[in-house]
């Protein structure tokens, strides 16, 4: 039929990488000055040598079909097998289904350039940095020799898994006025599951944190975008640009039953969180004591009551926007961008 028309796309892909490294350095001076070789280090050394391998083998397919050049329905699947996860779970998927209606199509006003409704639908799956996971550390010189050990991070790499992103959109989009004024409205939601963290773990084991997968996080929000040309002449033009987004984060779940996970630490107690139910990368640290008025109290010698581990932070913006605007004059443009948080 001449109303509908359908691609369709399928293939494959490969990566291959081979690194390789080799780092050595005398220690304790040249036994005979000038001849820079590591033989001729007063104390040797063993240099470290790396070789890293690294496979990735995807297969993918899309397919996309649109009725009337007005209503458009997207799809595509894709199975990657990757040599940086163990061989237990070297392969994951991820898929997308999108959908987008052109109103414009329908109402055929001639002040209205474009009108587009959408909504989308997406899984995706990462793998970690590939390579040997884990290092040695320098610790310095003792008499002359140099003193290595372990990484304070241990690397379940055995039961690592592929990070796994869903996510939804709704937007509205629209031109008119020949395309003097435009604007895009999208409500989204995502969840990141599989997450590597550094946990922390006995240091009787020998090691002071774990990499595992151990949390689940969600971002949900909004995004405004205006654009419009409020002058326009054959040699001038003024062009304006606005956008804002509110994005609310949280730290759905965390791996064994934590409710807590410390990021980082400074002085005063002050600590950067990942704290179930809140938003990630929380501050907490000594706080004033409040009434349910939310006045400070004081105890019964007048001095302010302070309670420790509290609530004092987020290292999120409650909304990001910005204003963009560019001026032009027959071959000469000048632009400036004022950001806001």
């Amino acid at each position: 039929s001449e109303k509908f028309s359908a691609k369709l796309l399928g293939g494959s892909t490969f990566i291959k990488s081979k690194t390789d490294s080799f780092e050595g350095s005398t220690t304790g001076g040249l036994i005979a000055p000038g001849l820079y070789t590591l033989a001729n280090s007063t104390s040797f050394v063993a240099p470290n040598e790396e070789e890293i391998n690294y496979d990735k083998l995807g297969l993918y397919a899309q397919a996309s079909i649109d009725y009337n050049r007005t209503v458009f329905l997207e799809a595509s699947y894709r199975r990657d097998q990757s040599s940086a996860l163990p061989s237990n779970n070297n392969k994951y998927d991820y898929y997308s289904i999108g959908t987008s209606f052109i109103v414009s199509e329908l109402l055929k006003q001639d002040w209205l350039n474009n009108l587009k409704l959408r909504a989308n639908y997406a899984v995706v799956g990462n793998d970690p940095a590939a390579g040997l996971l884990g290092a040695k550390i320098n610790n310095g010189l003792i008499d002359g020799n140099l003193m290595f050990s372990n990484s304070a991070t241990f690397v379940d790499f055995k039961n690592l898994k592929s990070e796994e992103l869903k996510s939804w959109e709704f937007g509205i989009e629209s031109a008119m006025f020949r395309n003097r004024l435009s604007f895009d409205i999208s409500l989204y939601q995502s969840n990141a599951t599989n997450q590597i963290f550094n946990v922390p773990q006995s240091t009787s084991t020998g090691f002071s944190f774990s990499q595992i997968n151990a949390g689940e996080m969600q971002n949900r929000g909004i995004e405004v975008s205006l654009f419009g040309s409020p002058v326009k002449t054959k040699d001038f033009e003024w062009q304006v640009g606005v956008n804002w987004s509110k994005n609310k984060n949280e730290v759905v779940s965390l791996n064994q039953g934590r409710d807590n996970l410390q990021l980082a630490s400074w002085q005063g107690g002050v600590t950067l969180n990942a704290t179930v139910g809140q938003a990630y990368g929380t501050m907490r640290g000594t706080d004033y004591v409040y009434d349910t008025n939310g006045n400070k109290t004081v105890d019964e010698d007048g001095y302010y009551l302070m309670a420790p581990d509290k609530v004092i932070g987020n290292i999120e913006a409650d909304w990001i926007g910005g204003i963009t605007n560019r001026i032009t004059y027959k071959d000469l443009s000048f632009n400036f961008l004022v950001d806001v948080k």
